[in-house]
């Protein structure tokens, strides 16, 4: 998919990289425009969240072009808040607010309206220690999108969740989203990595399926999103690429008859 290079938040020509003397990338080119929402799946080992690290500057390419404009923020599989700090304060730090004791700021209040906004403002008193995993997950997932980064990089985010927990916070990623659009100021890029085509699907406009070793791009899919019917259709497209052609969603995986 081709753009105009100033409107990139990601270009990567011909990156490489090698691991314990196992090449993961060569030749890997890709380009993802600013403000766009973007899937990677493929085989576990074909190095869709390698790819993630390198766009969040914790790895270094070998060869090749790696640019990434913005300020990225990487949500991990795992807890990612600061354990010593309150919900409260970790959403105020994320918010680039004043942590104090003293009389309230308007730091203070726009901290309080994003707890509120995201159905934590009981639990801002709370240390990540005493949250659920579903909570520890909404927490983190709030700092993120409240603070300043305009480069999301979503590594299997709610892979950890149950079923429930889940859609809730999927939902609420996409109001997030959706109401980002509408700020003229706020211009953000979300690349998601995850093994749930569903999930790719649902909230992504574009899908990049991956595989082999060293890492190629055997499909760059736009997701049809007019209706559920055209979802489902770049659902199967995408399982098409994967191999698995015929595999449907697992709650119609038995015989409800």
């Amino acid at each position: 998919m081709e753009a105009d290079q100033a409107s990139l938040a990601v270009a990567a020509s011909k990156v490489a990289f090698a691991y314990d003397e196992k090449t993961i990338f060569r030749d890997f080119s890709l380009q993802i425009p600013e403000g766009s929402r973007v899937a990677i799946v493929g085989p576990s080992g074909c190095g869709k969240s390698t790819f993630l690290a390198m766009l969040g500057g914790h790895l270094i390419p070998t060869a090749g072009d790696l640019v990434v404009r913005g300020r990225p923020r990487t949500v991990h599989q795992r807890d990612g808040i600061f354990p010593w700090y309150t919900v409260r304060e970790n959403l105020a730090i994320a918010m680039g607010a004043e942590i104090h004791d003293g009389a309230r700021s308007r730091s203070d209040r726009l901290v309080e309206e994003k707890l509120m906004q995201w159905g934590l403002l009981d639990y801002s008193p709370l240390y990540p220690a005493a949250l659920s995993e579903g909570m520890r997950r909404e927490v983190e997932m709030a700092c993120a999108l409240s603070g300043r980064s305009s480069l999301l990089l979503l590594d299997e985010p709610f892979a950890v969740l149950d079923a429930l927990s889940r859609q809730e916070l999927q939902r609420e990623l996409i109001r997030t989203l959706d109401a980002d659009r509408k700020q003229a100021d706020v211009v953000r890029t979300v690349v998601l990595v995850t093994h749930d085509v569903f999930e790719a699907v649902a909230l992504c406009e574009r899908v990049i399926v991956m595989g082999g070793r060293p890492a190629r791009i055997v499909a760059d899919i736009a997701v049809k999103s007019s209706s559920v019917g055209d979802r489902m259709e770049s659902v199967q497209e995408v399982y098409r690429h994967l191999g698995l052609e015929n595999t449907p969603h697992p709650i119609f995986d038995r015989d409800m008859t």
